[in-house]
């Protein structure tokens, strides 16, 4: 719990530029499909094939990690785009909060009211 007595500054900002969020979706929904369809798959097909196992498997987890790490960041921005701005919320133990929210305002209103 934090109390209003700790709170040093609250700030609203801005979370980045989105004027081309829109071409940033538009990587991912093609990359990704394109990705998993060329990579993962022929590894998958590659598996058949004599080579060591080991060598295919650790292909195939790595193909596979990049896979998850390209959906994740897609989710997460995904997540804060309906966000455009943000609350920071400095405390006096050096704790930062980022608070995302449609109305940063009215949330502050709230923090700086002493009653």
């Amino acid at each position: 719990m934090i109390e209003k007595e700790d709170i040093i500054q609250i700030s609203v900002t801005r979370t980045g530029n989105h004027f081309l969020r829109w071409l940033m979706r538009l990587i991912y929904i093609v990359w990704i499909p394109l990705y998993f369809i060329k990579e993962v798959m022929t590894t998958l097909c590659d598996l058949k094939i004599s080579f060591p196992d080991y060598v295919e498997l650790s292909q195939f987890l790595r193909q596979l990690a990049i896979l998850t790490m390209f959906l994740i960041m897609f989710y997460n921005s995904e997540f804060i785009a309906p966000y455009q701005q943000a609350l920071k919320v400095t405390t006096r133990s050096s704790l930062k909060l980022w608070l995302y929210t449609e109305e940063p305002e009215e949330l502050t209103g709230f923090l700086k009211n002493e009653k």
